[in-house]
């Protein structure tokens, strides 16, 4: 808004001279037609030279969560003088919600988010202040929101939100400021009535002093798949209703609840303490609860405490251009909530929250929508994610990769696919840079378990990791999401058996190699449930319950130097 001695002036200037001065925010009406527009139904603004006193007539659909932008602040709109706009209906009425905007930014206006109460032909018309026409010219921006689909289909887009370079990725904000990025799944909703577990991948970005950070969000707003909030600091999240939202934030914000170096009894520091990446836990789209003060404990507080992002106890900065998994689980009988960020290997956690909560209560359904969304305002960061292994049309029941001959050897079983025509092997020497080393056909159609295998001729003398991605016959490619790491330096260290193997049975772990290694075993929420020196055992056995589990082999540098998938079956 103007200055408020700037808006006084004005209205004591105008009020001496006897002219009749509209009531804040009253909408104005006439104009002479200055012909049509046509707002496009992309994420981009287009740009039109604009005349005051003029109105500009378009075609507006009410379907398909469609709003209409109109700025003269940014996106390549600008004006030199006063501005005023309202969107009237075709016969010039004025329009209730939403319609009129004095002032957005500066003395210059804009209308965002506005929703036509129905199909049909609207104007949108150019005054300068008090509903007047001086012969003033400016830039007006405009666009149609609309849902988009991303190029996978699993996403409904809206905003800034854009399919990656990656068909199975989505972008929800570019490197640019001012830009908000929501992302639905179009397909399905989460099911609370009974366990699940997701991994993400998740990008954001590369520049430690950027913006803001994304959100995983579980909600049954009344817009459902429409919803979208606002940018900056809000992370698009904000006023969404009936809804659980996992920060992942980068950047500070002085009303934000970072956590300090205080890891006591109150586990967070919401002003003074560093700057530092972390999780946090939200509801129904109240951004930052807790505000600029503290509460003088934590029984003052409805939401459970942030997490810092930690990396062998020092602040961990996730802005650092690589990917990483991000993970959500939910455990029915407890009714708890797992959110975890973890590096492409899965072998370090840098930060969990937990909430308990029951479902009805926070969305009235046990069947809610989920999805990202992300925003920027002054500082920007280019901010992606990609889809979990279990949105592909196959269905992956084990990926391992071992020695063979100082070769790696790759073997994955699928137990049911669809319209699938040939897997790539991806290889990368640092967990982030992949590149394609090979093709496997796939099956097509099938309801039976098929077994594949790829060996790997030419290994480099370092540690790899691998993973795979699977191409439908219409050439759309999606990510395994499945990562593996080893090193053929010397044979395989350890062998499993049996894997898979039923829950509370024994499983035997033979060394190959015992002196100066340490086995870590971790469950699907990222936890450590076994941490063991192998200097003296070669042959032990360990009884584990039903779930999915990780076996990593260090050196004493701490280097992986085999890790194997365990599947426990019920």
């Amino acid at each position: 808004m103007k200055s408020i001695l700037f808006t006084w002036m004005k209205l004591l200037l105008l009020s001496s001279f006897m002219i009749p001065v509209p009531s804040a925010f009253s909408q104005c009406t006439g104009g002479s037609n200055g012909g049509n527009i046509s707002p496009a139904p992309n994420a981009n603004f287009q740009t039109m030279n604009v005349s005051d006193g003029t109105y500009y007539t378009f075609t507006a659909s009410s379907s398909g969560c469609n709003t209409y932008d109109f700025s003269f602040c940014s996106n390549g709109g600008s004006a030199g003088f006063d501005t005023q706009l309202t969107i009237l209906d075709n016969t010039g009425t004025t329009l209730s919600g939403n319609s009129y905007n004095d002032d957005a930014c500066g003395t210059r206006s804009e209308i965002l988010g506005w929703t036509p109460p129905a199909d049909g032909v609207y104007r949108i018309l150019v005054n300068t202040y008090s509903c007047a026409s001086s012969g003033n010219t400016a830039v007006l921006a405009f666009r149609e929101n609309g849902v988009r689909k991303s190029a996978s289909g699993d996403y409904t887009l809206q905003s800034d939100a854009t399919t990656a370079s990656d068909p199975l990725c989505v972008q929800l904000t570019p490197d640019a400021g001012g830009q908000t990025g929501c992302a639905w799944d179009a397909n399905s909703t989460l099911d609370f009535s009974q366990d699940f577990s997701y991994d993400f991948m998740v990008n954001l970005g590369d520049d430690d002093n950027g913006a803001d950070g994304m959100t995983f969000i579980i909600q049954n707003d009344p817009a459902g798949i429409c919803a979208c909030g606002k940018d900056g600091q809000d992370f698009a999240a904000g006023g969404i209703s009936n809804s659980l939202i996992i920060e992942i934030d980068t950047h500070l914000n002085t009303e934000d609840r970072d956590d300090g170096s205080d890891m006591s009894t109150a586990g967070v520091s919401c002003s003074g303490g560093p700057n530092v990446d972390h999780l946090d836990i939200w509801l129904n789209g109240n951004i930052n609860p807790s505000g600029s003060s503290c509460p003088s404990s934590p029984g003052a507080r409805v939401i459970p405490s942030a997490s810092p992002l930690l990396d062998n106890g020092a602040n961990y900065n996730i802005e650092n251009g690589q990917n990483h998994v991000f993970r959500v689980s939910w455990d029915a009988a407890s009714q708890t909530i797992n959110a975890s960020i973890m590096d492409l290997s899965l072998s370090k956690t840098y930060g969990r929250v937990s909430y308990s909560f029951d479902p009805t209560t926070i969305f009235g359904t046990t069947a809610p929508f989920f999805g990202f969304t992300a925003a920027t305002g002054g500082l920007s960061n280019q901010q992606t994610f990609c889809n979990p292994p279990e949105l592909l049309p196959i269905e992956i029941t084990s990926f391992e990769v071992n020695c063979q001959d100082d070769r790696h050897f790759l073997q994955w079983e699928v137990a049911s696919e669809q319209n699938n025509d040939y897997f790539t092997i991806l290889r990368s020497t640092d967990g982030v840079h992949f590149k394609a080393i090979g093709k496997v056909q796939g099956a097509g159609n099938s309801s039976s378990l098929q077994r594949y295998s790829f060996q790997a001729l030419s290994v480099p003398n370092a540690t790899c990791y691998y993973t795979f991605s699977q191409t439908d016959f219409n050439g759309i490619s999606k990510l395994s999401g499945f990562v593996r790491v080893l090193n053929c330096d010397s044979k395989k260290k350890v062998n499993i058996f049996p894997n898979p193997v039923q829950a509370n049975q024994q499983v035997q772990i033979e060394c190959n190699q015992s002196r100066n290694l340490t086995l870590h075993v971790f469950d699907t929420f990222g936890k450590l449930v076994l941490d063991r020196d192998l200097s003296e055992e070669r042959t032990f056995f360990i009884e584990l319950s039903a779930g999915l589990y990780q076996l990593v082999l260090y050196d004493l540098s701490g280097r992986i130097i085999q890790s194997e998938r365990l599947v426990v079956t019920k």
